[in-house]
């Protein structure tokens, strides 16, 4: 109870406008994880489960994309019955309380005091976490890592079946929760651990049972050794347990961008300097503004990728470092179960630090798992737990010979500094900035909105700040995608790149051409184009309270929306013709209604996403779906019909029999077993 208290009054003292319904801004939040957890709410508040986002650009796989957490209980649970900004703060603020009291529950089990835990805990939930809040995976995975080796290391101290139970479901939410590469690290720091530590374990019981000529307890030792196995099996049973997830995924992988390391995908990016390193000891030196530019000028082992100031955090607080380089030197020599696996941990932070500037990259980008994620600054993240175990075992160690008045005051007043240290170091990293309004819900105020739900037909935009148009429910582009299909990246099907890198305003015909084929049929603009040069036609300018916000402009600073003028749409004839007509009676993300008519008959593009599992019928009767470039297309003869796109993947039928399947047999076996004991 005292950690969730505690837990509770940090989340208000870092994040207290979340609590009052403030919002997140900056960062990938408005740019990526709000437009998807819109679209996720309001797809299960119209009662639809989410398999294909429509909106982001031509459309990409809901699940298999992963970062909208379709299959995570928690956001299905939160985004259903709340508002968006309050199911965002709720998600944000219960992961960091989850992360808190993981962290609590470790160091205890590790042997650290009340207090000493308590450090733990804010040294690892507010070191690591805070800058990367503009970051959702951050905090929405990482809180499952201190809970994981807490059912590791307890099963390898007390081998019951419920903490193999609780690993192995604590693995799955995380990857249920789409953002794989702190749960890849999680399982890899599991691999690597639970071995070791179950030897040093065995070893010491070994030489303690020797000396006591106890030969049963030798025994039960050498038996225990091969308790890993156990663990391993758990860790192995959670990925289908998941499959419902990962096997969209890895569809989509094979078909993304991240097919294979490449410009577009570069594993270096976001590392951590090891001058930068510094900045646990001496933040001072480096949390100053254009730290950015300081950090890419520093020398790197790979002249290629780039970093930043989120992506290579690492700071643990003055005081928990101290204590914890204190607690390794001065038990070095201390043979005890507890010391060697702090000892453990201290060579298992330093590795892992050891692979954050990126120095093992060259041989392991193209290991499975590690070349499909960037960013190795973020294996920092074990450094940062070890780090906050060590100090937090160390501080119960040097308290212990002392009254219970003397060690509460003391640990209050380390914790009080240390929750001062960290929190001033989170105001000065970071991309997001707290705003007292729910601006999500301005989407109901939007003007802009509004006027666009008047149209007859499924809108496509072009807009500045990839993603964000989403937020007025239409589909827009460009679009921005960690992992996407590789056709929005791919030189053929992009628009033509202007001279300062997007829309050219003095007109340029190839990129109006591409527009007009890519089935845009309105534009938004932050500055006044020409209607008499350029194929446009004005019909709105003004302050829109959503967009203003979220791009930081003022209320005198207007946007300008034009409909593109003999836009062809969102569908069309692969050969028009004057008397061909085609429009779309009906259009939901995973089901699109179309009736068509001419006297001869041809392709009928449909200038959506072609991916695996839409499937086609006309008049009825199913039919081979085709492909025109990226868009969707089906042959039709003369005459009129009404086609049907119905989206129904594959992997996910499949993945989500596998999970079940695999879910079923977990609890027959689990029944089984307590019947049998029983009898």
């Amino acid at each position: 109870m005292l950690a969730i208290i505690l837990g509770i009054v940090l989340s208000i003292f870092f994040w207290g406008p979340l609590w009052t319904g403030g919002t997140l801004i900056g960062g990938d939040l408005f740019s990526y994880f709000f437009p998807q957890k819109a679209f996720l709410a309001d797809e299960l508040q119209a009662g639809r489960w989410p398999l294909w986002n429509s909106l982001t650009g031509h459309g990409y796989p809901t699940i298999a994309e992963s970062q909208t957490g379709v299959c995570y209980p928690p956001d299905l649970l939160a985004y259903r019955w709340l508002s968006l900004t309050t199911a965002y703060n709720t998600i944000q603020i219960s992961h960091y309380l989850f992360a808190f009291v993981g962290a609590w529950f470790l160091a205890r089990r590790l042997g650290a005091g009340s207090g000493g835990a308590l450090l733990a805990a804010t040294s690892f939930a507010y070191g690591w976490f805070p800058p990367r809040i503009c970051l959702e995976w951050a905090i929405v995975t990482g809180a499952y890592l201190p809970w994981a080796m807490w059912c590791a290391e307890s099963y390898l101290q007390q081998p019951r079946r419920r903490f193999l139970l609780g690993l192995c479901v604590l693995l799955t939410l995380q990857m249920l929760a789409g953002h794989f590469q702190l749960a890849f690290i999680t399982q890899l720091l599991l691999v690597v651990y639970v071995p070791l530590r179950s030897r040093l374990r065995s070893r010491f019981r070994d030489l303690a049972a020797l000396a006591r000529n106890d030969g049963d307890n030798f025994l039960a030792g050498a038996a225990g050794s091969l308790s890993w196995l156990s663990i391993y099996t758990a860790i192995l049973l959670a990925f289908p347990l998941a499959a419902v997830q990962l096997l969209p995924t890895w569809e989509l992988k094979q078909r993304s961008q991240r097919e294979a390391v490449s410009p577009e995908h570069q594993p270096a990016y976001g590392h951590i300097p090891p001058a930068y390193w510094t900045q646990a000891i001496t933040p001072w030196i480096w949390y100053m503004p254009q730290v950015d530019e300081t950090v890419n000028r520093l020398p790197r082992f790979s002249g290629g990728p780039g970093t930043n100031q989120v992506e290579a955090h690492l700071y643990f607080g003055i005081i928990p470092l101290g204590l914890a380089f204190a607690g390794i030197l001065y038990g070095w020599r201390n043979r005890s179960d507890q010391n060697r696996t702090l000892r453990l941990w201290f060579v298992l932070g330093v590795l892992f630090l050891l692979y954050t500037p990126g120095w093992f990259l060259p041989l392991t980008q193209y290991w499975p798992g590690f070349n499909f994620f960037r960013g190795p600054g973020r294996f920092g993240i074990v450094t940062s737990l070890a780090v906050a175990l060590i100090a937090g075992v160390s501080w119960s160690q040097l308290v212990a010979r002392y009254s219970t008045s003397i060690r509460t005051v003391g640990t209050l007043l380390i914790l009080t500094l240390t929750a001062v240290d960290l929190h001033a170091v989170a105001q000065r990293i970071g991309y997001s900035r707290m705003l007292p309004v729910p601006i999500a819900e301005l989407r109901n105020a939007s003007p802009l909105k509004a006027l666009l739900a008047q149209e007859t037909q499924p809108v496509r935009l072009f807009a500045p700040m990839a993603n964000v148009a989403n937020l007025l429910n239409v589909s827009a582009t460009p679009v921005y995608l960690g992992i996407g299909p590789r056709e929005y990246f791919d030189p053929q099907f992009t628009m033509p790149v202007g001279p300062e890198g997007g829309l050219n305003p003095a007109g340029d015909p190839a990129q109006f051409a591409w527009l007009n084929q890519a089935g845009v049929t309105h534009l938004l603009s932050l500055q006044r184009l020409s209607t008499s040069k350029l194929p446009l036609e004005l019909i709105w300018t003004g302050a829109d309270p959503l967009l203003t916000t979220a791009f930081g402009r003022s209320a005198q600073e207007p946007f300008f929306f034009y409909r593109l003028k003999d836009a062809t749409g969102r569908i069309a004839w692969e050969n028009p013709s004057d008397v061909a007509s085609a429009e779309i009676t009906s259009y939901f993300p995973r089901e699109i209604r179309l009736r068509v008519e001419s006297p001869a008959g041809g392709r009928v593009m449909l200038r959506d996403l072609a991916y695996p599992g839409w499937q086609v019928t006309v008049d009825g009767q199913p039919q081979p779906p085709e492909t025109a470039g990226m868009f969707r297309a089906v042959t039709v003869t003369p005459g009129q019909h009404d086609i049907v796109w119905s989206y129904r993947p594959a992997s996910v039928f499949w993945g989500a029999v596998i999970s079940v399947v695999t879910l079923v047999g977990l609890l027959s076996a689990s029944v089984l077993r307590r019947r049998t004991r029983n009898i």
